[in-house]
């Protein structure tokens, strides 16, 4: 099968997926002009750095105050920063970006190794999801959006060249090969840089290429990709020529694995059954808030806290909310059993296609059949992967609410409801040239009654019913959120009005409140002592300005853990604060600021 230029004329199909993809893309735009999700620090701190680089001529590699994660993000939103101004609607705009691109990397995807019908309806489902998707999706958290754009991409670019591979091709053919050699290596490069999750998608697509267009490799292509390779990760290299002593890639991927060792040591000294409290973490709040279900610790609150803040993992027992338990448990249930249907039936096809195919099929379309197992094998296997690193690390038990880790399995979506559709069968596998037909029926063991037709039809349903139902859920947030935000304009504005410029806050407070008021107001992150914690001080040059002035007020929310504190510290000078209170947040300044 060699692919054809006329396969990209736009028909009846792609219309409806330009018509889905807008439709997604519009009412992520809507959301973020609303104000949803809430603005947040981790967020603001991209923003911050964005401004620095459009206007102080800065260059960071990595986030504030961290060597990895990278700032592509950052760099994008000076464009939008340009043409709209400086605000959090204007940085989102390039999350959402790269969410289309997403979408559109999608349905080429799909479309290539399935059916046009099932990229349609792959694209649907992802154009929805609950609050939890959609916030990772478009709140600007650094690296998620990237990695879903790169991910697909790679697999996108690794599945065309292998199924479009001919060891007798033209120059002008081999040209565009090497073109696409070229974007496959910045595409792993760029996506290494934005996040280091990309690792999965960069090793299962690089498989695929070493596997079918191995002689490629050796003659003309190695050098764009490489090439390509270098260019993407060039922040990276830089870095790593200049590292600290036990601070390159290698070892801060190794650190990062293993965060939170120290705590997931303490749950399981409680728990005799190996992974235990890695599966609970996992099967319970991980998996079902990543993949659009319902945690069973969800907390409505959730926009307002920065990170998903659950209750440990045994809250819904110790609250009798066993529907919650068994509701989140056979989503994650469903999503293993899926992908396990999925991978049997690949596999099942790869070794037909070797040891039974019937003579009277060529040779060519063989290699062709199963060139298209393998790739959506390795698209099953980049969920797989990515769900297996995260129970074996210590955040599926210490940090659950962290579902972004998982956000990569959205990109093996068209892989996991295949069968639902009847187009992981034998059929399909032997015959790949009619494989944008419309196949009800499979072969095989899978099926050949109305019922399992009609039982893939109604799955296919409740996910996109539950989906439709969470992103429904999502606009009905918007006033929380509102409110949210106007508590935040209110201290901002109380503050200047005080000019109380410089500030000492809790973190979640501290970036946010410094690019909402576009630096007019600096600060710096305290513990529950009120010391000053460089960690989460994200931009170092703002903690001696604030230490520097003797007139630096107290910022916190009235339900902060810091208020005893400064409450006893005022205390302890009487006459010396003034106290005032803005919305939600409790000020103490000290008077010889008048």
């Amino acid at each position: 099968m060699l692919l054809r230029i006329k396969q990209l004329k736009i028909g009846t199909y792609g219309i409806f997926a330009f018509l889905i993809i807008a439709l997604g893309t519009v009412l992520r735009i809507v959301l973020i002009a609303w104000g949803w999700p809430h603005s947040n620090a981790d967020v603001d701190t991209m923003g911050i750095m964005a401004m620095h680089i459009a206007f102080k001529g800065e260059h960071p590699i990595f986030f504030y105050g961290q060597n990895y994660m990278g700032t592509l993000q950052a760099y994008l939103a000076v464009a939008f920063f340009r043409l709209f101004g400086i605000s959090v609607f204007s940085f989102r705009l390039g999350s959402v970006l790269f969410f289309t691109l997403f979408l559109v990397m999608m349905y080429c995807l799909t479309s290539l190794l399935y059916t046009n019908k099932l990229a349609l309806i792959t694209l649907a489902f992802l154009s929805l999801g609950s609050s939890i998707m959609l916030y990772t999706e478009i709140a600007g958290l650094a690296g998620y959006p990237e990695l879903l754009f790169f991910g697909s991409l790679s697999m996108l670019l690794a599945s065309w060249l292998a199924l479009s591979y001919d060891h007798y091709t033209s120059p002008n053919r081999r040209l565009w090969r090497s073109i696409a050699y070229g974007g496959w290596g910045l595409t792993a490069g760029l996506g290494f840089w934005s996040d280091f999750l990309m690792l999965v998608f960069i090793v299962l697509s690089g498989l695929l290429l070493l596997l079918f267009c191995w002689r490629e490799l050796l003659q003309f292509a190695i050098l764009p990709l490489v090439l390509g390779l270098i260019i993407g990760s060039f922040p990276l290299i830089m870095y790593n020529l200049h590292a600290p002593s036990g601070q390159n890639t290698i070892n801060v991927l190794s650190s990062l694995h293993y965060a939170g060792s120290v705590e997931l040591a303490k749950i399981q000294a409680h728990n005799h059954i190996p992974l235990e409290p890695e599966l609970h973490g996992t099967m319970l709040i991980s998996l079902p808030a990543a993949t659009g279900g319902i945690p069973y610790c969800y907390d409505t609150n959730l926009m307002l806290t920065g990170y998903l803040s659950f209750k440990p993992v045994q809250c819904a027992v110790l609250q009798n909310n066993l529907s919650s338990v068994f509701i989140a448990l056979a989503w994650s249930m469903g999503f293993i059993i899926l992908w396990t249907i999925s991978v049997v039936l690949t596999l099942r096809n790869i070794w037909k296609i070797r040891i039974l195919t019937p003579g009277h099929i060529g040779t060519q379309e063989k290699k062709q059949a199963l060139k298209l197992q393998f790739a959506r094998l390795m698209l099953l296997s980049s969920g797989g992967l990515i769900l297996l690193l995260f129970i074996l690390s210590p955040a599926s038990a210490v940090f659950p609410g962290n579902s972004r880790y998982l956000v990569g399995l959205l990109i093996s979506t068209p892989a996991l409801i295949a069968p639902l559709m009847g187009l992981s069968s034998d059929k399909s596998a032997l015959t790949p040239n009619t494989r944008n037909g419309d196949h009800t029926h499979t072969q095989g063991w899978f099926s050949f009654t109305l019922f399992k037709v009609a039982l893939g039809r109604g799955v296919l349903l409740i996910i996109g019913i539950v989906w439709l139902i969470g992103t429904i859920n999502t606009f009905l947030e918007i006033p929380t959120v509102q409110a949210y935000n106007k508590q935040q304009d209110i201290l901002i504005h109380g503050l200047l009005g005080i000019k109380a410029t410089h500030v000492y806050t809790d973190y979640w407070t501290c970036n946010s409140i410094a690019f909402l008021s576009r630096e007019q107001i600096i600060c710096a992150a305290v513990d529950g002592q009120l010391n000053v914690q460089p960690r989460y001080s994200r931009y170092a040059p703002y903690v001696p300005l604030v230490k520097a002035d003797p007139n630096s007020a107290y910022v916190f929310p009235m339900q902060s853990g810091q208020i005893p504190a400064i409450v006893k510290k005022a205390a302890l000078s009487p006459g010396h604060y003034q106290r005032f209170v803005f919305g939600e947040y409790v000020v103490y300044q000290p008077v010889n600021s008048h």
